[in-house]
């Protein structure tokens, strides 16, 4: 999970790069201290990751014990877990939007950027539980090669980083980066304070 953070913290950069400037001073930026903004909203997704990584656990272990030749309660057992997954994602998404946004240039931009990263990956993992029903259980080597792509697939989908690592430094105000360098639940995004 922790690469999936970081990935989310990156396409965060992106959409705050194209957001573009305001003319207003610091003092008039509306919006909750960057640090509480930032400890709320990172530990929303460090509570969304946790949720994740526990319930590919459970699946796991439910995949382990369910009847192999049970296509059916294999496909039951991974459409429930993509329910779980959506479920969280919602959540966390509710829980960012509940941080409001930090009292920084273009906040709400950020804010809004960084609660949409969730949505995103709401309609990638809504998207994977619709392939997941709709895998064949009468025949178990479609099933199989389905399953697979499927599993081989998503990371690649929810992988958001390619055009956003290097804008980063260049995209969030000092402050953010700041706050989100020295907060604990922040961690796994890795982002780095700079001078300016």
């Amino acid at each position: 999970m922790t690469s999936t953070l970081r990935l989310l913290v990156l396409a965060l950069a992106v959409l705050v790069s194209s957001c573009g400037g305001g003319n207003d001073d610091s003092a008039s930026h509306s919006g909750r201290p960057a640090a509480d903004w930032t400890r709320d909203a990172c530990t929303a997704y460090q509570t969304w990751a946790e949720g994740i990584s526990a319930r590919t656990m459970q699946m796991n272990e439910d995949l382990t014990t369910a009847t192999p030749d049970d296509f059916t309660e294999l496909r039951d057992l991974l459409v429930a877990s993509f329910d779980d997954y959506i479920v969280l994602t919602d959540q966390a998404a509710e829980a960012v939007r509940g941080a409001g946004q930090p009292a920084v240039e273009n906040g709400g931009q950020i804010a809004s950027a960084f609660s949409s990263i969730l949505v995103d990956f709401n309609e990638v993992l809504t998207a994977a539980r619709m392939r997941a029903r709709d895998l064949p259980v009468d025949n178990p080597d479609a099933f199989v090669r389905g399953a697979r792509e499927l599993a081989n697939g998503l990371p690649k989908q929810l992988d958001l980083s390619t055009p956003f690592r290097e804008r980063l430094p260049d995209s969030a105000p000092s402050e953010l980066r700041e706050a989100f360098a020295n907060e604990p639940a922040c961690e796994l995004f890795g982002v780095e304070t700079t001078s300016d």
